[in-house]
């Protein structure tokens, strides 16, 4: 049986016009938001339309993807571009449980 990889990476927005998190992009790279106080919170505000853009602050959010085997999976950059995101950080895998 192959071995559980969990490998966190941020993202953020690239500006304060662009704030509506791409939630597909969960889907897509098969993550979720990290179990911290302020990655979920921050993508529901980037959702909140009552938020004026000179209100909207964009922070990194923290999430995570579970790879099974494959330690050296990396978010689709690109992709994320394509939304206005940036993939800011990638940490090491660490053995999941």
């Amino acid at each position: 049986m192959s071995k559980l990889w969990k490998i966190e990476f941020t993202v953020q927005s690239k500006s304060k016009l662009v704030r509506a998190f791409p939630i597909d992009m969960l889907r897509y790279d098969s993550c979720y938001p990290a179990r911290d106080q302020y990655s979920t919170a921050r993508i529901i505000d980037s959702l909140d339309q009552n938020i004026s853009a000179k209100e909207f602050d964009p922070q990194p959010i923290a999430l995570i993807h579970n790879s099974h085997g494959n330690k050296q999976w990396q978010p689709t950059a690109p992709r994320w571009e394509s939304f206005g995101y940036t993939v800011i950080e990638v940490k090491q895998a660490r053995e999941g449980y």
